[in-house]
């Protein structure tokens, strides 16, 4: 989440300078105000004039029903799984740890902490944190560099070896389900967003797991989770008649079923927007397999561009 990044960035700037001699710390603050906190400030500062917010729209839609530490679950899958995988090698690099890598520490401790107070509304094994895993991997050979000096020469391998398997089996399961992300992706939101771009660039769009549709088509969208919406993302309210009076040449709504249009539970406010949107003369007019049970479920108004186009492919 974008919203985190200044904070992370000034634990890393405040903790490089306590690592840095003390006749450094002051130019090392310097280039860091000047190459990081004034551009920051200049971007904040735009974008709460753009959407009367301070912080960025996700930030909001991810807050939406927080509970009490509700990313706590993903955070603590991720450490565990690399706690199995490579804690020993990990406990052995933070055995005196190299005051260099001390701010990275703290750069860690700092982007994990925040991560258990959002709600993570996509999975993808752990991917908030994912940019935490060179850093793992650094101190995972560290750390093994540690534990195999002084030893035998078949010792490195076995250790490697003990390591590495356990790390591509469970690997293996993470690659097979983004593959299956990119393949719905391929077969569902980029041919609908081709097929929307023929008709031209000027058109109104309003789905909710955009994808790579919107960035296809270059049309003018309204994302109903709120990620382009301030009203949303604060109220969380689809309000049927707003998206009615926007007049959108299509709705590209989520159904679990091809056969019959059925919300999952994240997305159960499109019902009452069907509804509307069907009670005011559009009809169902195509359907985008993403998965057996995850359908783009194509809106629009009978005999419009969208609606000939889309009966034509």
């Amino acid at each position: 989440m974008k919203s985190l990044k200044p904070r992370i960035a000034v634990v890393a700037i405040v903790a490089t300078a306590l690592a840095l001699p003390r006749s450094e710390r002051v130019a090392s603050l310097r280039h860091a105000l000047l190459g990081y906190a004034l551009p920051a400030t200049v971007y904040v500062a735009w974008r709460w004039s753009w959407y009367g917010l301070p912080f960025p729209l996700p930030f909001y839609v991810k807050l939406a029903h927080p509970g009490r530490l509700p990313g706590w679950p993903d955070v603590r899958a991720w450490v565990l799984g690399h706690s199995l995988l490579e804690g020993l090698l990990v406990l052995a690099a933070l055995t005196g740890l190299p005051r260099t890598l001390r701010p990275a520490l703290l750069i860690v401790l700092a982007l994990t902490a925040f991560f258990v107070l959002p709600q993570h509304l996509m999975g993808y094994q752990s991917r908030y944190l994912s940019p935490l895993e060179p850093l793992v991997a650094a101190l995972a050979t560290l750390g093994l560099t540690r534990l195999t000096a002084r030893r035998p020469a078949w010792f490195a391998p076995l250790v490697t070896a003990v390591t590495l398997v356990p790390v591509v089996l469970a690997l293996a399961p993470v690659a097979a389900d983004r593959l299956t992300y990119a393949d719905g992706l391929e077969a569902a939101h980029l041919p609908l967003g081709r097929d929307l771009r023929r008709l031209g660039t000027h058109g109104t769009l309003v789905m909710s797991d955009g994808g790579a549709t919107p960035y296809t088509c270059g049309w003018w969208t309204l994302d109903l989770t709120g990620l382009d919406d301030a009203t949303i993302a604060v109220t969380h309210r689809r309000d049927p008649a707003r998206v009615l009076a926007l007049a959108p040449d299509a709705v590209v709504l989520v159904s679990r079923s091809r056969e019959h249009f059925t919300p999952w539970d994240w997305n159960a406010y499109e019902g009452p927007v069907a509804d509307t949107l069907v009670a005011h003369g559009y009809a169902h007019v195509d359907t985008r397999r993403f998965a057996d049970d995850y359908w783009l479920w194509v809106l629009a108004r009978p005999g419009s561009r969208v609606a000939t186009a889309l009966a034509r492919r």
